[in-house]
């Protein structure tokens, strides 16, 4: 199971995010894009960065981020293809009115 895989990930990810916050900026269309600070002072030794560094490249946990990715962009398409159903229905519905 994915969470099993990546608990010992998520908590170093909570870890580094107290620390080492994101930045939120906006693009020139207004879209809010994460990124890291500049500068981030850890605190890890090498045998602990290491460790994270090793968790990260795991085949499996590639393999599962993948495929969740892929669920995410499939329900993102099917967003869009809704949404546009439904300005084709406002538009249908406007023209009714009159």
């Amino acid at each position: 199971m994915i969470l099993r895989r990546i608990a010992e990930h998520v908590k170093a990810q909570n870890w580094f995010a107290v620390r080492c916050d994101d930045v939120i900026v906006f693009d020139q269309g207004g879209a809010p894009m994460a990124s890291l600070p500049e500068r981030c002072e850890l605190g890890l030794s090498d045998d602990e960065m290491a460790e994270g560094a090793a968790a990260i490249l795991d085949p499996e946990l590639e393999r599962d981020l993948v495929r969740r990715l892929s669920d995410v962009d499939t329900k993102l398409t099917n967003y869009e293809h809704i949404i546009d159903r439904g300005r084709t229905l406002n538009a249908f519905l406007a023209e009714a009115k009159l």
